[in-house]
């Protein structure tokens, strides 16, 4: 019998991303610091050894990834750490899902399909579903809320970590997309 009770977890990201790297060759890239989406010109490149060994791993963390999954265990570049990146960057990620973008029109289909069952938050792969519109968090405060069908998107990049974390950001992305939203539609 199919659960009924969804969780969430980000840790499936973590070894499929790794399976990703070494299926399409990317691997090298991540460890060279290069950008894997687009595949060039990315603003966003930070190397692991720009950032290993500084005593500010320790305290405040500026410039790195924050998870710390994905810092001490695999090198600072994880499928399942979120969004850490720059607003024109994120732009370009979301050209990648759009009609035409770099997905196949099946794997882009399958992607915002929900993959949870009826009475739980509806999520697809990576997404949040809500009608149909998508979502994409980061840990550290970035929200993506997309919405595929008209191309039309909100970023917000936020500071949620610093000095430490705070909670309560989920309604406000609420609000904030659902206000954009409204001016897109009017």
């Amino acid at each position: 019998m199919p659960s009924t009770l969804t969780r969430f977890s980000d840790s499936d990201f973590a070894p499929t991303e790794l399976g990703n790297q070494f299926e399409r060759g990317m691997a090298l890239a991540y460890a060279e610091g290069r950008p894997v989406v687009g595949g060039q010109g990315s603003s966003f490149s930070l190397s692991a050894s720009e950032v290993d060994g500084f005593a500010w791993r320790t305290g405040l963390i500026r410039g790195a990834v924050h998870d710390s999954n994905c810092h001490y265990g695999l090198g600072g570049a994880s499928g399942h750490a979120g969004v850490f990146s720059t607003a024109p960057d994120l732009i370009r990620y979301l050209d990648f899902w759009k009609p035409g973008g770099a997905l196949s029109p099946e794997l882009r289909a399958e992607t915002f399909l929900r993959q949870t069952p009826d009475g739980s938050i509806a999520r697809g792969l990576g997404w949040i579903l809500d009608g149909g519109l998508v979502t994409h968090t980061g840990f550290t405060g970035t929200s993506l809320r997309y919405d595929p069908a008209r191309g039309n998107a909100t970023i917000a990049l936020t500071n949620r970590v610093h000095p430490r974390v705070a909670d309560g950001i989920a309604p406000w992305r609420l609000e904030l997309a659902a206000a954009v939203q409204s001016f897109i539609e009017d």
